[in-house]
C-alpha cells in the first residue's frame, strides 16, 4: 500500500510539473506574439524603465535616514528645511496640500466583524499620503525605500501614491489650473507690458516632451521625431512663471496621433478659451488679448508670434521683445522638471496614468510658485543632467495655417507701438543683427 501511494504521489508531481512548464511556455508564446503585433520589440523601453529604477540616485537622499524618518519628521512638526529637503516644497505648501486634500483622501475607518470600536482600522493618515506623493514626485524613489522611510508596506506605498494623485486631479486640479477672470486678465496683461512693452499679452504658449513607457501596441504613435516615446506637455505661463490663473495643461496626446507632427490647426485647441470682450485701441486698431508663441506658431485670433524672417528694424525689435516673453515659459518648464525629477527621466508608470501624474505635478508646481517656495539651483542642474539623453525634438514651422488679414493687422499694430520706443531701438545692434540675418535697414527704420 505504501509503495502504491508513493507511486501515485510521483505521478501527481510529474503532472503538476508538466502543467507548470506548459503554462510558462504558453506565456512566452503570448508575449512574443504581442511584441510581433506591435511591429517592434518593446523590451527596449521596458529595459529603459528598469534602468531608470537602478539609476535612481540614492545620493539625492543620503541625508535622509530611511530608518524612522517619518516619526522624527512628525515629532519635529514638519520643519521647513526638511520639507524642502524631502519634498522640494515649503512647509506652507505641504500643509496647504494636506488641508485641501483632507476631505477627499482621508481614510475611512472600518470596524472588524466583531464591531469592536477598539479594533477600528485607522488607515494611512492624510499627512503621510501627501508626503508619500511629494517625495515620489520629487525624487522618483523606489517604493521599497519609501516603505522603510514612512513605515508602511511597499504595496501600500504604491496604493497611497496613486490615491493622492487621483484625489488631486479629481478635486483640486481645476482650482489650480484655470482660465483667468476679467480682472485677473487685466492684471496679467499689465505685468507683461511693464516688463516687455508688448500690450495685450495674457501668457506664453510652449510645450515639452516627457519620456514615458509606451503602449506596446501603439509604439509608433508614442514615438517622437527624436526617436523616443513621450507625452507632450503643453502649457501657458504667466509673467510670474506659474500657471494660475492662466495655465492650461494639455496632456498632449490623443493616443492615435502625434500632435506636433500632425502639425495642423487642431494642435491649438485653446481657441475661444481666452477671449474677453475688452479690446484695446493700439495704433488705431482694436486689439484683443493674445497668447504669445514661438515663431514656428501661426498667427491666430488668440495667438501672436514673431516674424519668421524679419526684414525691417521694427520687426527685429518686435522679435527681440517676443524672445524675452518666451523666456518665461522656458524658465517655468525648467523649474517644473527641476522640482519633479519624475518628469526628467522615463516615467515608469502605465501610459494610461501618466497624464494624471503630469497634471498633478503642474498643479503642485503652481502652488509652490504662488507661495514663493525656495528653488535651489542644484535641482535644476540635476534635471538638466538627466534630460541630456532625451533631446527635445526640433520645432518646425507650420505653413498650412494661413493667417487672416485681421490677425496680421493686430501684430502690425503692436509692432508699430513698439517702434515708438526710441530707447528700445537704440538698445539693439542692428548692424550685427542684419549681418547675421542678411537684413538691410533703411534710414527711416534706423531713425
Amino acid at each position: 500500500m505504501e509503495n502504491l501511494i508513493g507511486g501515485y504521489s510521483s505521478v501527481v508531481k510529474l503532472i503538476n510539473d508538466d502543467i507548470m512548464a506548459s503554462s510558462e511556455k504558453f506565456k512566452k508564446i503570448i508575449i512574443n506574439a504581442e511584441m510581433m503585433r506591435a511591429g517592434t520589440s518593446t523590451r527596449k523601453y521596458l529595459n529603459i524603465a528598469k534602468a531608470a529604477d537602478k539609476r535612481l540616485i540614492q545620493n539625492r537622499i543620503t541625508s535622509l535616514d530611511p530608518n524612522n524618518w517619518w516619526e522624527i519628521f512628525v515629532q519635529e512638526r514638519y520643519p521647513d528645511e526638511k520639507c524642502l529637503e524631502a519634498f522640494k516644497c515649503s512647509r506652507e505648501s505641504y500643509l496647504y496640500l494636506i488641508k485641501i486634500l483632507r476631505p477627499f483622501i482621508s481614510p475611512k475607518p472600518g470596524a472588524t466583524p466583531i464591531h469592536n470600536s477598539l479594533n477600528l482600522l485607522k488607515g494611512v493618515s492624510v499627512e503621510k499620503q501627501v508626503a508619500l506623493m511629494l517625495h515620489k514626485l520629487a525624487y522618483c524613489t523606489e517604493y521599497c525605500v519609501m516603505s522603510t522611510m514612512f513605515g508602511v508596506h511597499k504595496s501600500t506605498t504604491h496604493k497611497m501614491f496613486y490615491k493622492a494623485i487621483t484625489g488631486l486631479n479629481k478635486y483640486i486640479l481645476h482650482k489650480e489650473i484655470k482660465i483667468p477672470n476679467s480682472a485677473e486678465a487685466v492684471e496679467i496683461s499689465r505685468h507683461f507690458e511693464e516688463r516687455t512693452r508688448i500690450p495685450q499679452i495674457l501668457g506664453v504658449l510652449d510645450y515639452t516632451h516627457i519620456p514615458c513607457v509606451p503602449c506596446p501596441t501603439m509604439l509608433k504613435e508614442f514615438t517622437n521625431s527624436a526617436k523616443y516615446a513621450s507625452f507632450v506637455l503643453q502649457t501657458i505661463v504667466d509673467s510670474n512663471l506659474w500657471g494660475p490663473p492662466l495655465a492650461r495643461l494639455d496632456t498632449a496626446l490623443s493616443l492615435s496621433q502625434r500632435r506636433e507632427e500632425k502639425s495642423s490647426g487642431e494642435v491649438f485647441v485653446l481657441y475661444g478659451l481666452f477671449f474677453y470682450q475688452e479690446r484695446r485701441n493700439i495704433e488705431g486698431i482694436d486689439v484683443p488679448y493674445k497668447i504669445a508663441g514661438a515663431t514656428i506658431y501661426p498667427i491666430l485670433p488668440w495667438l501672436i508670434s514673431g516674424y519668421p524672417a524679419p526684414t525691417t528694424a521694427s520687426e527685429v525689435v518686435f522679435n527681440t521683445q517676443m524672445e524675452e516673453i518666451l523666456s518665461y515659459s522656458e524658465q517655468a518648464i525648467a523649474r517644473l522638471r527641476g522640482r519633479f525629477i519624475f518628469l526628467s527621466q522615463t516615467m515608469d508608470v502605465s501610459f494610461r496614468y501618466a497624464p494624471a501624474i503630469i497634471a498633478a505635478c503642474c498643479a503642485i508646481h503652481n502652488i509652490c510658485e504662488r507661495n514663493g517656495d525656495i528653488f535651489y539651483a542644484q535641482w535644476l542642474e540635476e534635471s538638466i543632467e538627466l534630460t541630456k539623453k532625451f533631446r527635445q525634438p526640433d520645432k518646425t514651422l507650420d505653413l498650412r495655417i494661413i493667417p487672416k488679414q485681421e490677425d496680421r493687422d493686430h501684430r502690425e499694430a503692436i509692432k508699430n507701438h513698439l517702434k515708438t520706443g526710441s530707447l528700445l531701438l537704440e538698445s539693439i545692434d542692428f548692424e550685427e543683427y542684419g549681418a547675421q540675418e542678411k537684413i538691410s535697414f533703411s534710414d527711416d527704420e534706423m531713425k
